[in-house]
């Protein structure tokens, strides 16, 4: 799996950097390794448990089922070179049990669950698949590393949070068992997609900006960063997430789990105007293209412009970007990343500054 990764990504980047892919494409491609090598995980780690327990079942003739739901970038098939992928495990009821041990389900996927994340994040000599993060699912780190489509129901239902209404938008089903993963995404949808109208959504999703911002401006981090930035990647995410929070349910919108997708239907439904949608489009794709591009260059997870103007310089020609000397090249691509930001800042202010 490590090697596949790495003869897989290292192909799409050179398509990447010889433009012979667009930007949607190449975060698909890279979505797309993500999912197959979470698919051979979860078929590898399933044999070996059930050669020691037995097949999950839900009765004596009918199988037990578990599914691996990509959340963030993963879910809405917009990885970039460097990403973590976050992940939840879901499965279809504490009532099986396995063949040969008679476990029960509810001790059995814990087990599987554990596993797959370790086969895809444990480090080795041909390094690591991808860095794993499970803290989006119930009670973060102090929660049951996987749940029954009913747990996860109840949770949500009980002690569901505006912040995990928001992270659900990008729940898809990436491996293991399809049926099950579709009927754990229909089974939150209506928590998802409330059908009451409640505008209150806009202000808890800018304090929450409001949080990453202070956060980043007490690590020294706020300058030139392309994901958390001012205008940058993640205000353009919840651009389009409060729309789908707001009117999602209320209007019976399709779940679009893809930024630029779910951007153009709201764009076309009249509550953004094709300027600021074709202005959030190209800054979006302008940044996920920088981002790739800086991750390419440092060889680690980074979403920050470098400061050196060399460093800069050399970013801007992996753009496509290039003037007279070393330092004009520097120069340009901050303009066009001034330019793009402060549009998306001027579209943001609009949105959560005033009635929807």
């Amino acid at each position: 799996l490590r090697i596949f990764k790495k003869q897989e990504y290292l192909r799409i980047a050179v398509c990447d950097l010889m433009r012979q892919s667009d930007t949607p494409t190449i975060l698909e491609r890279l979505s797309d390794v993500a999912d197959l090598c979470l698919q051979g995980a979860f078929e590898v780690c399933s044999r070996h448990l059930e050669s020691r327990y037995g097949k999950p079942m839900l009765t004596e003739t009918k199988p037990s089922g578990f599914a691996v739901i990509g959340m963030g970038k993963l879910g809405g098939r917009e990885l970039n070179f460097s990403s973590d992928i976050d992940l939840m495990y879901v499965y279809d009821s504490t009532e099986g049990r396995t063949a040969l041990s008679h476990l029960s389900t509810y001790e059995y996927y814990p087990k599987l669950a554990r596993l797959i994340t370790d086969v895809i994040s444990r480090i080795t000599t041909d390094g690591l698949v991808f860095r794993v993060d499970l803290r989006l699912r119930p009670e973060g780190r102090a929660g049951d590393i996987a749940n029954s489509i009913e747990g996860y129901q109840w949770h949500y239902k009980s002690q569901g949070q505006m912040w995990e209404r928001q992270a659900l938008l990008k729940a898809r089903v990436c491996a293991g068992c399809n049926n099950v993963g579709n009927q754990f995404t229909e089974a939150i949808r209506p928590h998802v997609f409330h059908p009451e109208f409640d505008p209150l959504i806009l202000d808890d999703i800018h304090h929450m900006r409001e949080k990453i911002g202070r956060a980043l401006l007490e690590r020294g981090s706020s300058d030139y960063h392309v994901k958390l930035g001012t205008g940058g990647i993640r205000e353009i995410e919840f651009i389009v997430q409060g729309f789908q929070l707001v009117y999602g349910g209320m209007q019976g919108w399709p779940w679009e789990r893809s930024t630029l997708k779910a951007l153009a239907w709201i764009a076309d439904h009249g509550y953004l105007t094709d300027s600021e949608a074709a202005d959030l489009s190209e800054a979006y794709l302008f940044l996920r293209d920088l981002e790739n591009r800086i991750q390419m260059a440092s060889g680690h997870q980074t979403h920050k412009i470098p400061q050196k103007t060399r460093a800069q310089a050399v970013l801007a020609r992996m753009m496509g970007l290039s003037a007279e000397t070393e330092e004009a090249t520097a120069a340009l691509l901050l303009s066009w990343y001034q330019r793009h930001t402060t549009s998306v800042r001027t579209i943001y202010d609009r949105v959560f500054h005033s009635a929807m």
